[in-house]
């Protein structure tokens, strides 16, 4: 069991009126990869969080975990990101990846270890090479801007997610994708599940939805992952209306799309800030309740695109 008095009081700064905008503005723009991690840091009030729980990390490294959780952490470690010089086999990088992992299954025995955390926790170990400041940072992002609620045990947010997709298309393309029987689980649940950190080629792309995350409301950032895909969809719009078939419309979205015409620029394009924090509509999914999984394991098939990403700084 974690330590008593773990529970976590959010305290990110919520930025209002026109600083909002500046950090938001900010953040569109580019954020050198040298100041990332100051942004983020900044943006969490991490430093406040540290001075609240000193201590915890250890201590919750001390607890005992299941012999499953255990294997599974040590199974994936070794599998993210594997080419990254950091990474490898000989890199710096897996034993914090490991700890950390480790320490938040510790913390929060109902989500534990599932796949997916490993992308998310190997990306702010890039840039806190600190376990413990990179642990908080986690525990900012599922705790206090909810992300936690992708990776509930029978993955009911992650599908209640993705059924919220073609609520954010045109009807048209929506109804065509629904005509062709693509299902957004096959595809869109890896990008959701390790913030696109797993599946797409270009990093400077993937940084620019992590660097905004981080800057905008707290609430609006669960959902963010969800605006990109959409954006993506209806700028490839034409394309998907003439797949011939759901093979074809899958291969575009889960291969093509992600690994070689997803950029930067595109995405500035596509999300100028005005459009990163417009309202959501009251009737996506997310926001009523979770569906569960078809009984059909088959029909929601996450797949982790382990060792895909060599990210090189």
């Amino acid at each position: 069991r974690p330590p008593s008095g773990s529970s976590f009081v959010p305290t990110s700064i919520s930025p209002r009126g026109g600083e909002a905008t500046e950090l938001l503005v900010l953040a569109w723009k580019g954020i050198s990869n040298s100041h990332r991690g100051s942004l983020w840091r900044a943006a969490a009030n991490l430093e406040e969080v540290l001075a609240h729980h000193p201590g915890e990390y250890l201590d919750l490294l001390d607890c005992h975990l299941s012999p499953d959780v255990e294997m599974n952490i040590q199974l994936d470690v070794g599998r993210t990101f594997s080419n990254h010089r950091r990474f490898g086999a000989t890199g710096d990088a897996q034993r914090s990846l490991q700890q950390v992992l480790r320490a938040y299954a510790a913390r929060d025995t109902k989500v534990g270890y599932c796949q997916g955390m490993a992308f998310i926790v190997a990306t702010l170990v890039m840039y806190f090479p600190n376990q413990e400041e990179a642990f908080w940072m986690l525990v900012i992002l599922f705790e206090d801007r909810s992300f936690k609620e992708y990776f509930d045990p029978d993955l009911r947010g992650l599908q209640s997610l993705c059924d919220s997709l073609p609520v954010l298309l045109p009807r048209a393309l929506a109804l065509e994708l629904q005509a062709k029987g693509v299902d957004a689980t096959h595809y869109a649940a890896n990008w959701m599940l390790t913030l696109f950190s797993a599946s797409f080629e270009c990093w400077a792309a993937v940084m620019l939805v992590w660097d905004l995350l981080w800057v905008v409301p707290p609430h609006m950032a669960v959902l963010l992952p969800l605006r990109v895909a959409a954006a993506l969809h209806v700028r490839f719009a034409r394309t998907l209306m003439n797949c011939r078939d759901s093979i074809a419309a899958l291969q575009f979205l889960s291969k093509e799309l992600p690994h070689s015409l997803v950029h930067r620029g595109l995405l500035k394009a596509l999300l100028p800030p005005k459009e990163i924090v417009k309202p959501y509509p009251q009737g996506l999914p997310f926001f009523h309740g979770r569906r569960p999984p078809s009984n059909n394991s088959s029909a929601f098939p996450v797949q982790i695109a382990y060792g895909y990403g060599a990210v090189v700084f």
